[in-house]
């Protein structure tokens, strides 16, 4: 019984990414793959939640996101679609590498919490959109600041 509590807790996001794999392509404007854009469009009056994959299972199979958690792969798909998931994790890949050489080569200060946001990202793929949803704000302000960096050290 213990075993089977466990491996259904670990497997519920991949059940639920079998689901969504049927269910109908609805676009929500790249703002329906993370809380952070759900809850930014529900404070503006626009119901974005309605277009997303987590929201299309809750009506047809009952698998509530505030009880469920869903993985990364079905949050992405609401705005980049299964097809393009992939391509997003190509370089999610390819920035967390960069920023891991940056880390140990010292290049930026601000390679270091940029690759703990990776790495955080890379850790939960699985299990929900962690850095998306809950830490959104920092992860884009340090992310870009990240970049600017780097493209100031290439040009001196």
């Amino acid at each position: 019984m213990v075993i089977a509590s466990i491996e259904g807790y670990l497997c519920q996001g991949y059940y639920a990414l079998s689901c969504a794999l049927t269910s109908d392509f609805v676009f929500s404007y790249g703002v329906g793959s993370s809380w952070f854009g759900v809850n930014m469009c529900a404070r503006l009056g626009v119901d974005i939640f309605s277009d997303t994959y987590v929201y299309q299972l809750l009506s047809t199979h009952g698998i509530d996101p505030m009880i469920n958690w869903h993985s990364i792969y079905t949050w992405l798909a609401s705005d980049y679609t299964f097809w393009g998931v992939p391509v997003f994790i190509y370089f999610v890949g390819k920035f967390f590498a960069i920023s891991w050489l940056d880390t140990v080569t010292n290049r930026s200060f601000f390679a270091v919490p940029v690759f703990c946001f990776f790495l955080i990202m890379v850790f939960y793929f699985f299990a929900n959109n962690q850095v998306f949803s809950l830490q959104f704000i920092a992860f884009w302000v340090l992310f870009i600041l990240w970049i600017n960096n780097r493209k100031i050290k290439k040009w001196w």
